[in-house]
């Protein structure tokens, strides 16, 4: 959007198109790059065309830009539009990939000025359909614009079924599926619309209205407003705002990440964009981050609440486009109308890909940027590897990515809104919306795309459709979060009979014994299961069963699913003691300590005398922010609460994963403490002296520790076994300063 000055509207559009681009063209050459000097390996489904000119019909007059006096005017010529078989030869993608057209304007439905998309759990897409934007406002549900459905029923990797869904809106700008139906968001409300019968047409064309509040126009503009939607882990819907703001249940809001209850109840702001904002991504642990169109493009949320979010780009603004055919109005070189902040949340990439790349749309450079996150302290930092600045860019100035997303299939869909033009406002004549008015603003094309292994391997579409209780809960060990995702809103969506209620929690409570990490260090089916009991009310209703369940949640060795458990615990006094008596605000792992210090300060019922670790809560700004809210105390003594595995000697042969993991920690009373590493098979752990004699035994169900039995000094070594069988032996650590 690149303010220049103080209020100058922006560049891009926020709706999920976001596009943005301005009122000048930058170094606009005659003819692309050659594609010798590309770094990126151009697509192998053929050579790039030549990029021929033409006269651009009425091109928009000069814009003086104080910040760039060497920019005179415009070009009276623009590149000639490519048919979507020639337009694909121009992108590029890292060697290890392919990229195809899935659906374009020439394809079946015809389709045009499609802004944002998704999937339900049949693998279909689902996208906003506007011919409004920007000029045309209108009643929300007076205008010309719509929501279709998208399949491919052959497989031949192309959209072959257009089914209109419901019509007669007016500028949506986010869709989202949610166990209850489709949201769509379309200033001022944000609307449910449902289909109980299941014939692929909305029940009622309005709608429910979710929320309303949401600017439209007046101070506004229809590129400013609500925009991008995503469900979440949490089973909340999350959103961005941009700078047209709003109220809504008594919250005032500007250019923020937001989410909201689904049955209307509640409304949060997780913390403010650095401006317009158009884009928002939810990691597999279930972190938040999002972008905005300038100023960065990576943000992350630390610390909910209404102040400014956690900038997280390692090295700035700039992006790295393969053409100069590049055209905006400010921000030059640099990042002006970003969007989109996926996290690729599959396993079809390769490894370094995995919940750990974020993908930022930026049109006015053709392309797909990547940003590498890695931990940093309480949040993250965002990096780029000059060898792969980009997952998608094209030579073709017209192509204009405006939302990435993981699919089905593993691949990265790409939606190519494919204009020229990306500008919204800046020129005269002024239209509504606070949109210029331009022939350049066409609306005859558009394309989705698809980014896949260069094998063309995709994954397999489980069929969830007649999928038992059991067989979803299942399938929150699959390994794309889209397919955790959707089994976690079929559950939810279900109505279930008293009896299969308890069936359904019986199973969740038997996927939160089987601890383990993946891979990237995570647990999904624990988190799933987690959130699914939770979404059901099962820890409210019957906290004797549950409570026991969470606090040994607080010693899971993913510290994503411990995040998750403080999330996720109710506000208790029992949640509150459990966190006190696991010294979880001081868990070895930063984001664990943030978010157990701010469940404590959240919680009416927090204990007192928890002191956190002096350079645990001096860390960084956020964990001192935590650590003001939490009502803790400090100390300087206190022993970090670190675990590590002190096994010395392992029984031969004894290398599988549910046997494997044993640690230990120190409890907040000192005492050295096993914590369960892995599946840890249920058993007990012997205590004996140097002389191999039993001074006690203590017990483990598969989900916590008995108490532990009253020890001598002098029992220094252990052994755990399970079915009559010892998995682990080793000496315990002596006394004092942990290694």
């Amino acid at each position: 959007m690149g303010l220049a000055r103080k209020n100058r509207k922006s560049d891009f559009p926020a709706l999920s198109l976001s596009a943005a681009l301005s009122t000048v063209i930058v170094s606009l050459l005659s003819a692309p790059w050659p594609a010798a000097a590309l770094k990126i390996p151009l697509a192998p489904s053929g050579p790039c065309p030549e990029l021929t000119r033409a006269a651009m019909p009425s091109p928009p007059r000069f814009q003086d830009n104080p910040a760039d006096i060497t920019i005179k005017k415009f070009p009276n010529t623009m590149q000639v539009d490519l048919p979507p078989e020639q337009s694909i030869n121009c992108a590029q993608v890292p060697a290890e990939f392919k990229v195809e057209t899935w659906a374009s304007e020439k394809d079946v439905g015809n389709i045009k000025a499609l802004q944002s998309f998704t999937f339900d759990e049949r693998g279909r897409v689902w996208a906003v359909e506007t011919f409004d934007y920007p000029n045309i406002v209108t009643d929300p549900f007076a205008g010309h614009d719509r929501i279709v459905i998208l399949e491919d029923t052959d497989g031949d990797r192309v959209m072959d079924k257009h089914t209109v869904f419901v019509s007669g809106l007016n500028i949506p700008q986010g869709i989202e599926i949610v166990p209850q139906g489709v949201v769509v968001a379309m200033a001022p409300h944000l609307v449910l619309f449902v289909d109980k019968n299941g014939d692929d047409k909305a029940d009622v064309a309005t709608g429910q209205i979710l929320y309303t509040g949401f600017s439209k126009n007046d101070p506004g503009d229809t590129h400013g407003g609500i925009t991008h939607l995503k469900y979440g882990l949490d089973g909340w819907l999350y959103g961005v705002d941009g700078y047209n703001g709003g109220k809504i249940k008594g919250v005032g809001f500007l250019q923020c990440l937001w989410r909201a209850k689904l049955d209307g109840s509640k409304f949060e702001v997780l913390g403010r964009l650095g401006n317009n904002s158009a884009g928002i991504g939810i990691s597999e642990e279930g972190e938040v981050f999002g972008s905005s169109a300038n100023n960065d493009h990576s943000f992350h949320v630390a610390i909910p609440g209404p102040d400014p979010l956690k900038a997280i780009s390692a090295y700035g603004q700039s992006y790295k486009p393969v053409t100069k055919d590049i055209c905006q109005g400010d921000w030059f070189g640099n990042f002006t109308a970003a969007s989109n902040h996926e996290i690729y949340t599959a396993r079809l990439f390769p490894k370094a890909w995995w919940n750990r790349t974020a993908l930022v749309c930026e049109g006015t450079g053709h392309l797909v940027n990547v940003d590498y996150l890695k931990r940093k302290g309480s949040s993250w930092e965002a990096t780029r590897v000059d060898a792969v600045p980009n997952l998608f860019a094209s030579t073709d100035a017209w192509t204009a990515p405006v939302q990435a997303k993981v699919g089905p299939d593993g691949a990265v869909w790409i939606l190519d809104w494919h204009n020229y033009l990306f500008l919204h406002n800046g020129e005269n004549p002024e239209g509504l919306g606070h949109a210029y008015i331009s022939d350049l603003r066409t609306k005859t094309a558009c394309r989705i795309l698809r980014v896949a292994p260069k094998d063309g391997k995709l994954d397999a579409l489980p069929d969830l459709a007649a999928a038992t209780t059991a067989q979803l809960v299942a399938t929150f060990g699959n390994g794309n979060m889209f397919w955790r995702s959707s089994a976690q809103k079929m559950l939810l969506r279900k109505t279930y009979t008293t009896q299969e209620k308890t069936a359904l929690e019986s199973l969740l409570l038997q996927a939160l014994k089987n601890r383990a990490k993946d891979e990237v260090d995570n647990d999904p089916y624990f988190d799933h299961a987690l959130w699914t009991a939770e979404g059901m009310g099962f820890f409210a209703a019957n906290p004797a069963k549950w409570d026991s369940v969470l606090k040994a949640g607080l010693l899971h060795p993913a510290a994503g699913a411990r995040i998750n458990v403080l999330k996720a615990m109710p506000q208790t006094a029992a949640s509150a003691a459990a966190i006190k008596a696991q010294g979880t605000v001081n868990d070895p792992d930063a984001h664990v300590r943030v978010q157990a210090m701010l469940a404590l300060g959240e919680n009416p019922n927090k204990e007192t005398g928890i002191a956190v670790f002096v350079d645990y809560h001096n860390l960084d700004p956020e964990s001192k922010t935590a650590f003001t809210r939490s009502g803790a105390t400090e100390s300087a003594s206190l022993p970090a609460q670190k675990s590590f595995d002190p096994v010395s000697t392992r029984i031969p042969g004894i290398t599988r994963a549910p046997e494997r993991g044993l640690r230990f920690g120190i409890a907040p009373d000192g005492t050295w403490e096993p914590l369960p590493d892995g599946r840890l098979a249920a058993g007990s752990m012997a205590y004996l002296d140097l002389q191999g004699r039993l001074m006690g035994e203590q017990a483990y169900d598969g989900i916590a520790w008995a108490p532990k039995p009253a020890l001598a000094r002098s029992a220094r070594i252990y052994a755990y076994r399970a079915a009559g069988r010892i998995l682990h032996r080793g000496r315990l650590p002596e006394p004092g300063p942990l290694p």
